[in-house]
């Protein structure tokens, strides 16, 4: 499966608008009930809280959404620099170069 310029440009103008991470799968001391992905600005934290019908989030689901804040840009920056790799090669081989 390939993954079109346009979607690359979607993820990454997604990641940019996103909360600054480091992100943490974290229980809110005030819902026991729930597990909420928490990213802070300095010493104040904003917590979002996903949850299945029951409240709670699975702590895989929440340990994922965590990973991809960093793990995205990244992503997508070995993409670019992979596709330009490939480009020069193109290039090297349509002018008969090695």
């Amino acid at each position: 499966m390939l993954i079109s310029e346009e979607e690359l440009k979607e993820l990454s103008a997604l990641a940019d608008k996103a909360a600054p991470g480091p992100w943490k799968a974290a229980q809110p001391v005030h819902r026991e009930d729930m597990l909420c992905v928490e990213h802070f600005y300095g010493d104040t934290g904003n917590w979002l809280g996903l949850g299945e019908d029951d409240g709670m989030m699975d702590e895989d689901d929440a340990r994922f959404i965590v990973a991809t804040r960093e793990a995205v840009p990244k992503l997508i920056a070995e993409i670019r620099r992979l596709q330009a790799g490939r480009t020069g090669m193109e290039v090297k081989i349509e002018e008969g170069g090695e």
